[in-house]
């Protein structure tokens, strides 16, 4: 039988080598979401001929 319990202190270690880095690049670097977390709406129109934003905002 195999006693895990016996190398609890490698898994914490390891498990640290992973969260720890991670956390700091979350703090340092921030999460940028992308649209589809930040919430509004992004349409994006094509036309034939074009358009100016003038022409646009007149409309």
């Amino acid at each position: 039988m195999i006693r895990f319990s016996k190398y609890i202190w490698l898994y914490f270690l390891i498990s640290a080598l992973v969260l720890v880095p991670g956390m700091f690049a979350l703090v340092r670097w921030g999460l940028k979401p992308a649209i589809d977390f930040t919430g509004g709406t992004l349409l994006e129109l094509q036309f034939a001929s074009d358009v100016s934003g003038a022409a646009i905002e007149l409309a």
